[in-house]
């Protein structure tokens, strides 16, 4: 990106550039499922951060964001009246399609936003994942998001590619579609940005 476009005004829901603003494409849809983001301090202003899509687009989706203060102690409490799970690839995590089995009314996800590195770390170190059964994808689809690197068993798999994946098992094919629409516009956007074609 030209340097003279860093200093351009941008958006502050989509954060693109003004004249690549893609609200347009931020429809807010219906789950029954909540998905609540976690957010690591990294992310917070990044351009390529998907996370702060979340709640952009679903009704049900939330995002919290975690300072350096979580490694203290600080985590969102968690409702005793929902079946709170953590989207992480762990040996002993229960596949998604069985949750829909184990609970019929629905689940509250939690989606750690951060570099694989960053959310091996906060799982094993910060207070309160350690309160949370772990669910994943039965398979990893490859990841569409090319503005960005993502290493580790989920690579290629942005925050926003995982909720859309895990609403395509927990609601439908109709959810996750829509979200990926809105993720190919984005990415449409940053590599205009960038002068690159789309087509590569």
């Amino acid at each position: 990106m030209p340097r003279n476009q860093e200093k351009l005004p941008r958006c502050p829901r989509c954060r693109m550039h003004l004249a690549l603003c893609f609200c347009e494409a931020l429809k807010t849809i219906p789950t029954q499922t909540r998905v609540s983001v976690l957010q690591h301090p990294n992310e917070r202003y990044k351009v390529t951060n998907t996370g702060h899509l979340v709640p952009k687009l679903l009704k049900n989706g939330a995002l919290h964001q975690l300072s350096k203060e979580g490694r203290l102690g600080y985590f969102p409490q968690l409702s005793a009246q929902e079946a709170n799970y953590l989207l992480f690839p762990h040996p002993e995590a229960t596949a998604l399609n069985q949750l829909t089995e184990e609970h019929p009314q629905g689940v509250h996800l939690w989606v750690v936003d951060a570099s694989w590195r960053q959310a091996r770390r906060m799982v094993s170190r910060w207070p309160g994942f350690q309160s949370m059964p772990f669910a994943s994808l039965s398979e990893i689809p490859k990841g569409r998001f090319r503005v960005r690197n993502y290493q580790g068993d989920q690579e290629g798999l942005c925050t926003l590619e995982a909720v859309a994946h895990s609403l395509a098992v927990l609601e439908c094919q109709w959810v996750a579609d829509s979200l990926l629409e809105t993720l190919d516009t984005m990415v449409g956007r940053i590599l205009q940005s960038r002068g690159v074609s789309e087509e590569l």
